[in-house]
């Protein structure tokens, strides 16, 4: 399991690896329960741009991959960025998702169809750090569809947002 990017032995990334899902799951344990799904049937929403650093998506069934440009995310994905890692995620409709380090971000919901606005809901739970966010078609044309979910409270809205929660 080595990469160009990261030419470490094979257990230090699985150790990292089982630290990122240990991690995961005690987030996990606090946020509300999706729907089971198997990692191959949940939609894939956004795919992964730019990187720098280790990015690690842990699926709706625990499994725990790490990330590359090129990466596919899907719905009910939750993303973690190492202490100076970062990821650019973009949506299927154009939106952007620009990680900062220490950051994790749960895709909650995402349902984008170009003929049919009235199913149009995007969900993301920034559960610690902070991104930047720039909106797509489904914010364009639905603002009230896109919301990002806070311990602080929710926001709803179409508009580019630098958002951060503070410990």
């Amino acid at each position: 399991m080595t990469n160009a990017r990261y030419p470490f032995a094979s257990c230090v990334a699985m150790a990292v690896l089982a630290a990122a899902a240990f991690s995961q799951a005690s987030i996990a344990q606090n946020r509300s329960a999706m729907p089971v799904q198997s990692a191959d049937s949940a939609p894939i929403v956004a795919s992964i741009t730019t990187l720098s650093g280790l990015v690690v998506a842990r699926g709706t069934q625990g499994t725990t991959k790490m990330l590359a440009v090129g990466s596919a995310v899907r719905e009910g994905d939750t993303l973690t960025t190492e202490s100076k890692g970062f990821a650019l995620l973009t949506f299927t409709d154009g939106a952007e998702i620009l990680m900062k380090p220490d950051t994790v971000i749960a895709l909650d919901r995402f349902a984008y169809d170009p003929a049919q606005p009235q199913l149009d809901r995007s969900v993301v739970e920034l559960v610690q750090g902070g991104f930047v966010s720039t909106p797509g078609a489904l914010g364009k044309r639905s603002p009230g569809s896109a919301v990002i979910k806070t311990s602080k409270g929710d926001l709803t809205g179409a508009a580019t947002l630098n958002v951060m929660l503070q410990p």
